[in-house]
Order: C-alpha cells, then sequence, then structure tokens
C-alpha cells in the first residue's frame, strides 16, 4: 500500500492536535494539584492556637470575605498593650518612653516595658477623645495572657535626687486667705506654707519643675530639705 503526501499530513496534523490534548491535560491535572493542596490549610506561622472559629466538617467559604478558622499568637514571651491615652495626657507619650503596668490577675506586681508607638488616629467616645498608645514588654515567663487589661503609667521625664514636695502641699491654703495658691507671676510659680518653730505660718514662693502623680520638683525659692511645709489643717476646735 503507497502513503500519499495527504497521508502524510493528516497524520501530522493528528500528531499536532494529540500534543495540544496533552499540553491541556496537563494544565489541568496542575490545577487540580492545586487545588488539592489547597484542601489543606496551613498556619502562615508559628505560634499557640487561642481560639478556634470553626468546628469540624463545617463548610467554609471564601467568595466576600476571608473566614477566621484559628486565632494563634506567633509568641507569647512578648506581649503587646494597646493603651487609650487621654488626649490631655498623649503629649507626654513618645516612642522609647518606659512603661509600667500592673494587671488585675497579678495586683501586687509590676511590669514594665517601653512605648512602641503612637497612633495619631483619634477614638471619640461620649466626647472624650483618646489615642492608642502601642506598648510592647517581655513576657518570659508567660504570666500575661491575650485580652488582659492592664493599667498603664507612661513615663515621660525623670530627676533622681532633686528638691520636691508633696502635691498636697501646693494646694493647701490658710484659713481665711483667698484666691489661688498660684502665683501672679506665672503658671510654674506657687505659694507653699511653711510652720515655724513657734507654729506660725509663713508663705514661701516656689518655682516648680516636674510635677508627677504624687510630688512636685522645686527648681527655685528659699526652701531647703527639712522644712516643714503644711499640707492640711486641722479644725478650729482641735489644738
Amino acid at each position: 500500500m503507497a502513503i500519499t503526501k495527504d497521508d502524510i499530513a493528516i497524520a501530522q496534523a493528528q500528531l499536532e492536535s494529540s500534543k495540544g490534548t496533552v499540553a491541556q491535560r496537563e494544565a489541568e491535572l496542575k490545577q487540580a494539584q492545586i487545588d488539592l493542596a489547597r484542601t489543606l490549610i496551613r498556619s502562615p506561622i508559628n505560634g499557640v492556637v487561642i481560639d478556634r472559629k470553626m468546628q469540624p466538617g463545617q463548610t467554609v467559604t471564601a467568595a466576600y470575605q476571608t473566614p477566621i478558622l484559628f486565632q494563634i499568637a506567633q509568641d507569647l514571651s512578648q506581649v503587646q498593650i494597646w493603651a487609650q491615652v487621654d488626649e490631655a495626657d498623649i503629649g507626654a507619650a513618645h516612642a522609647g518612653a518606659p512603661v509600667s503596668f500592673t494587671v488585675e490577675a497579678y495586683p501586687d506586681e509590676e511590669f514594665s516595658g517601653e512605648v512602641e508607638q503612637v497612633r495619631l488616629a483619634a477614638t471619640k467616645t461620649s466626647g472624650v477623645v483618646t489615642y492608642t498608645v502601642i506598648i510592647k514588654a517581655q513576657n518570659p515567663d508567660q504570666k500575661l495572657f491575650p485580652e488582659m487589661t492592664a493599667t498603664v503609667r507612661i513615663v515621660s521625664q525623670r530627676r533622681e535626687n532633686v528638691l520636691n514636695v508633696l502635691n498636697e502641699a501646693l494646694r493647701f491654703r490658710p484659713q481665711g486667705e483667698a484666691g489661688s495658691t498660684r502665683s501672679a507671676r506665672d503658671a510654674d510659680h506657687v505659694v507653699l506654707w511653711l510652720q515655724g518653730e513657734d507654729g506660725k505660718l509663713s508663705s514661701q514662693e516656689v518655682r516648680l519643675g516636674l510635677t508627677g502623680d504624687h510630688s512636685a520638683e522645686i527648681l527655685a525659692g528659699n526652701l531647703k530639705a527639712g522644712d516643714s511645709v503644711v499640707l492640711r489643717a486641722k479644725s478650729l476646735n482641735s489644738q
């Protein structure tokens, strides 16, 4: 039987068609392998599972929003605190500032950290404006758990070995003395009241530096360590 040129052309056409079919089947195989690989959901990080959002056998779809399957903490040896700071105090918060904080689970223990970031977006609740401050802290013993509530103190500045007075003395004013304890000179100057050896009171104007929760720094004035500064007065009926 003789083979003609037409037969050869038909055979070559069938060969090319078969190659195209093979390429199509290989593409379908690769897509099936990809789909198979996606049926096994892997965590993107190594960590500790702290919450499971889905139950075994539950159908998961991701048409418009990716569903959350598990909540994973990557490294519990380090924690972040999201502190809400009032707008009146946010000026004292800056990256790198030392922080001390407590949690209700360990009321007698104080933990330390530092400010990592100050968020600029404000939150307004019932007319009160706050800003989010991100604080990082070490948790080597893993005592601190996710979602714990922390009471935070951010140290904006620090002074060592300075003359200071309790804040109560800044607010004291003898009976019969009108006006504020603030000096007419400027807001940094206040009038303190001292008690002499004879029991009489005398006023002393001083200039304040840093003011903390409990005491204030004295920068200038004739006040010296050991002076009897009045914090409060007894009633008139008392000796």
